[in-house]
């Protein structure tokens, strides 16, 4: 499942999801499994938020990480959600919309532009339910709308996948901001 990105792109993303946080960088680690499995394999989904480059509004995507506590190897892959077209009126107005590989995309594995990341530890049958939310998203070929269906939304669907009940972004709302509502709402969780 995680294997199609090439080794120097996936660690770049591994990289950047273990990295030591920046001073101005808020991180979270939430364990959502129902109970500990016995599995020689940890599996983490982790929900990111970042600064746009040069300038914009931000981004949000996904990383997928599994880490075999037998060999010490450890695997990632992240997607985010892309207007198809570059033009800045697309961006706005909406325009079919397409899941990205985010190890392809410079801006994602820059660990200086990210501004958040929630790591949500999972068990196989979360890991894999997010997978599938994913692969649904991409079947589904839904528009992008900057304040309707944007990369955001991506990250609340995968996050929801899990069992988390999360609440939803609002129109318009910048990933940073939604990421503050989104890790005040974990602080609360039991």
């Amino acid at each position: 499942m995680l294997a199609r990105t090439p080794a120097f792109l996936s660690a770049c993303l591994l990289a950047l999801c273990l990295a030591t946080p920046a001073a101005a960088e808020a991180v979270m680690h939430v364990d959502l499994r129902p109970v500990a499995e016995a599995d020689s394999v940890e599996r983490f989904v982790v929900l990111c938020a970042r600064k746009s480059e040069p300038w914009g509004t931000g981004h949000s995507f996904v990383v997928w990480v599994t880490h075999d506590l037998r060999t010490n190897e450890t695997r990632s892959q992240g997607f985010g959600f892309y207007p198809g077209a570059n033009r800045v009126l697309v961006k706005l107005a909406g325009g079919k919309g397409r899941v990205l590989d985010e190890s392809n995309i410079d801006a994602s594995i820059k660990a200086g532009l990210l501004t958040h990341r929630l790591i949500l530890q999972v068990n196989r049958a979360q890991f894999e339910s997010a997978w599938s939310a994913k692969q649904d998203w991409e079947r589904a070929e839904h528009h992008y709308h900057l304040v309707g269906r944007n990369c955001t939304h991506f990250s609340h669907r995968i996050g929801t996948s899990l069992g988390l009940d999360a609440p939803q972004p609002t129109a318009g709302e910048r990933p940073p901001l939604y990421f503050e509502r989104l890790m005040q709402f974990c602080r609360q969780l039991p």
